[in-house]
């Protein structure tokens, strides 16, 4: 039903594009709304799905992008009360209300939970026409200063929203809102993109840098689906299938990119594609940030596309609508000073969010690309090694992936490379600094056995060749496609005390990574299902353990584990552990807790229940079956 205004006699109307619409242009003017003349009403009622907003007496002026009419903002003395009656979120939303330190209250009625709250300030984003009512003074004083407060929102998440609900689905009964009294909030009813509907309270950190601690950041309190069940997939609105990229140093800050992404829409009419890139980065406490931007995006026949960008977001529009299963070659070049060694390290690493990319779930592509670093810098990447070489004062690598993954990354230092095929496989390690002979041998010994053993109840491993790059740190790790980057002590356990202080649990770590070439590139993921890649990455690496070094090695896992879960238990569901938000705890504690604790127990009770052949039947089938 599309939300409507209780006791205001006014006509609704859809904001329409039209063909001359791009997405530079409206992100332009919904960056910077501007007021009409203002009215004054009384009994406002303003509803959406599970929100209500009241006020008795308000001053509202309609809100303009441009010069389209998109909303109106409210001004005076009213309340919200949102409505979560879905239960398995209850958890999660008392937990984030508690850490965002919302003034709101919670109250229960029924099996539902209600947020109430105070507003005074109320921008209000359906695309209906302006309110009528007896002339009131301007408030277009209280507008500016309200957009001084939520135009520092850190994801840019407004003009991304309503460009792409305005050029893909503009007939979508559609509400973005922005409240502000004792807490501040948005609110989101999107029935057509991303089919959901939510309420978030923005929150802000306490950083040295007084400017940034104006910067806003989001804590998801609610979060619902909208014509489907949390057991069915998000409805993508598009696909990235295949990604060529070109990656080229240009000095020891600054990079060039160059993404040939070709994108597949799953419903028709898609004239704007919503993508993601990490394009602020702050290296080493920099104040002032590095920056990636889009300099230019083009169609496979050269048509230049209208792009606009934010700190994290990017939205691409085409001059007609593409129609569902319908590929569109898309070329994105960016430039940015985005390349630093972390802590000073000889080395760069391009990982997160570098080239537009959708969610991870919609991210289903084969990769193949290029990858030039200055001499002496040696590039590297996962994926199988098509050709090495040094030419024009640039070391240059060429790897490709023919299976669709979702999240890779390249890298290039100071690397020393070592090489060697058994059984099939070939494994690549990138040793920085640290390291030796003996603690090589022992790190390629235990991939190789690592492999091999996942083989026997997982399948086939899901890459040809692997690639072990260190990391000038600890204690920790991580696995793109077809790669793994570890920390300094599992090249070097004894090398020093910093080693062998984060040595423990090395084996453990090593095995989960590799097994996230399974739990993670083995199948496609999306980010409600991070429990799928870490909890059963997790589980696999303890099952390693068991085989190689015993009983004893594994129940000592499963009781840390069961600890964890005991902790964690009462803030979130598994599933939505990555809905936790805590201002405080830069540890993520509850977060690691769920998905490295409980999710693993679970795992673990659920193979004691059913037993060896079962479980591990179980596993291989899920990882053949999803492949």
């Amino acid at each position: 039903m599309r939300p409507f205004r209780l006791l205001l006699p006014l006509l609704l109307v859809c904001s329409i594009a039209s063909a001359a619409d791009n997405a530079a242009d409206l992100a332009r003017n919904y960056r910077s709304l501007s007021t009409g003349s203002a009215v004054t009403l009384s009994n406002v009622a303003l509803t959406s799905g599970r929100m209500r907003v009241n006020f008795a007496s308000a001053t509202a002026a309609p809100v303009k992008a441009g010069d389209r009419v998109i909303g109106t903002f409210y001004k005076g003395a009213g309340t919200l009360e949102y409505t979560a009656d879905d239960p398995i979120e209850h958890p999660v939303l008392r937990t984030n209300l508690k850490n965002a330190r919302a003034a709101a209250e919670v109250a229960t009625s029924g099996a539902n939970l209600v947020v109430k709250g105070k507003v005074s300030e109320v921008l209000w984003l359906d695309g209906a026409a302006a309110p009528s009512g007896a002339n009131a003074a301007s408030i277009e004083s209280d507008f500016a200063a309200n957009r001084t407060v939520f135009n520092n929102i850190q994801n840019g998440f407004r003009e991304a929203f309503l460009i792409t609900q305005l050029l893909n689905a503009p007939a979508a009964k559609s509400v973005y809102a922005e409240l502000r009294g004792d807490d501040e909030w948005t609110y989101v009813y999107d029935p057509a993109i991303e089919q959901h509907e939510s309420l978030i309270r923005l929150f802000t950190y306490n950083f040295d840098d007084r400017a940034r601690r104006q910067e806003r950041y989001p804590a998801t309190i609610s979060d619902i689906s909208l014509g489907r069940t949390r057991r069915d997939r998000v409805p993508y609105p598009a696909i990235m299938t295949a990604l060529d990229y070109d990656v080229t140093q240009v000095d020891e800050k600054n990079v060039t990119i160059v993404a040939n992404e070709t994108i597949v829409p799953t419903t028709a009419n898609q004239r704007a594609f919503w993508l993601h890139i990490d394009q602020l980065t702050y290296a080493n406490r920099e104040v002032k940030p590095r920056e990636l931007h889009v300099k230019s995006a083009t169609l496979a026949d050269g048509t230049a596309l209208s792009v606009a960008e934010n700190a994290s977001d990017i939205i691409v529009s085409l001059p007609r609508a593409a129609a569902a299963g319908q590929p569109q070659q898309i070329k994105f070049t960016l430039q940015g000073d985005i390349l630093y060694g972390p802590n000073g390290s000889s080395y760069w690493l391009l990982r997160d969010d570098w080239y537009p990319q959708f969610a991870l779930g919609a991210q289903r592509h084969t990769v193949h690309g290029i990858t030039r670093a200055k001499v002496p810098y040696v590039p590297i990447s996962g994926g199988v090694e098509v050709s090495r070489k040094t030419e024009g004062g640039m070391n240059v690598i060429e790897t490709s992936i023919d299976r669709p993954v979702n999240f890779f990354a390249v890298a290039a230092g100071k690397f020393k490379i070592d090489q060697e095929t058994r059984d099939g496989l070939t494994l690549r390690t990138a040793l920085y600094v640290h390291g030796n002979n003996a603690g090589m041998k022992k790190l390629k010994d235990l991939v190789f056995a690592t492999v091999k053993y996942y083989e026997y109840f997982l399948g086939p491993f899901p890459m040809k060749e692997l690639s072990v790059v260190q990391v000038d740190d600890y204690g920790w790790g991580q696995a793109p496609a077809g790669m793994v980057f570890i920390t300094n002590e599992a090249f070097s356990p004894l090398a020093t005390y910093t080693d062998q202080l984060f040595s423990e649990g090395i084996n453990e770590r090593v095995a989960h990574e590799i097994a996230h070439q399974y739990w993670s590139s083995g199948f496609t993921w999306g980010f409600e299902d991070q429990w799928l890649t870490e909890s059963f990455a997790e589980y696999s690496a303890a099952l390693f353990l068991k085989k190689f070094q015993g009983d004893a090695v594994y129940k000592r896992l499963v009781a840390h584990w069961r600890g964890d879960a005991k902790v964690s238990a009462s803030f979130a569901p598994i599933p939505l552990a990555s809905r936790i938000e805590n201002p405080n705890d830069y540890t993520e504690r509850n977060y690691v807790y769920l998905l490295y604790g409980k999710g693993p127990w679970l795992l673990a009770k659920l193979h004691e229940q059913v037993g060896d052949e079962a479980f591990l039947t179980f596993m291989k089938s899920y990882m053949k079956t999803f492949n």
